[in-house]
């Protein structure tokens, strides 16, 4: 870690627990937990007043989204498109609490949670994502998916030699494609009430996400939120950075400028004194 004081500032600080079947509260019931369109859409929540402490996404409350549930852990691969994942736990969860750090309530149902958060998701600027890379140490971040620029962005912040030139050339073909797609996402086209309605119906329609599917993998990203910046960090117990997909912007609500920060709870402490919110 650098011992040198570096003011880091983040848009938003996701606390995340992974809960097994008897981790899950006594007082589950109490706690508001919602059906939503993705795990995107469960974040973009926690800045309404009625999630603001909180809430969990369960397998069944996840509606539309084919992957979050595999990525999260909540269910084993099932179909073509679930295939095309790893899965990272070794046991399934029943549930996924997040939450804002910093806006803890000291008389939550789930108040254990707040305190030990599994993981952390941190939403930024790549310039402040960087200073986050120069505090932690690159030591600290995984190597695992250097080559995979859809599920780690680390190789754009290190200046280490790790990629060969036909590989260097391969992530500056798809770093112009994925910040295309995450730009047409986010542009008049598809960012409306109307398109993002429509994209959500058609979702539903296994044809079209086994082609959405080819499609972000191949051009651009998908799963960062749920997979890049919350279960990678948790398993490898290592830092990860991604960047935006099509679901942080479309049911995220996140700008496609954004990029994500995902810690274990042990390096988000000794990240969190050099922290300021924007």
């Amino acid at each position: 870690m650098s011992e040198d004081k570096i003011s880091v500032g983040f848009e938003k600080i996701i606390g995340i627990k992974f809960l097994k079947a008897n981790e899950l509260p006594k007082d589950f019931n109490t706690i508001k937990n919602p059906g939503v369109r993705s795990y995107c859409d469960a974040i973009r929540l926690l800045n309404t007043e009625k999630y603001s402490e909180g809430l969990i996404v369960t397998k069944d409350s996840i509606k539309v989204c084919h992957w979050s549930p595999v990525n999260l852990g909540l269910k084993e691969p099932e179909t073509g498109v679930e295939m095309n994942i790893v899965p990272l736990f070794d046991e399934l969860n029943h549930g996924i609490f997040i939450f804002n750090i910093g806006k803890n309530n000291k008389n939550h149902p789930f108040q254990s949670a707040f305190d030990n958060p599994d993981a952390v998701t941190l939403v930024g600027t790549p310039e402040n994502i960087a200073k986050s890379v120069e505090v932690i140490g690159l030591e600290n971040f995984t190597k695992d998916y250097i080559k995979q620029l859809e599920i780690s962005a680390v190789s754009l912040f290190s200046n280490e030699d790790i990629l060969t030139k036909k590989e260097r050339r391969k992530r500056k073909r798809h770093l112009r494609s994925l910040k295309f797609i995450n730009w047409l996402f986010a542009s008049k086209l598809i960012s409306n009430k109307p398109m993002i309605k429509f994209i959500t119906k058609m979702m539903t329609k296994y044809p079209f996400v086994k082609i959405m599917d080819g499609f972000l993998r191949k051009f651009g990203t998908g799963s960062c939120l749920c997979y890049g910046a919350a279960a990678i960090p948790y398993v490898t117990q290592k830092a990860n950075i991604t960047f935006v997909d099509s679901g942080s912007i479309g049911w995220g609500g996140l700008s496609n400028k954004d990029m994500f920060l995902g810690l274990p709870y042990n390096l988000y402490e000794a990240l969190e004194p050099n922290i300021i919110i924007d």
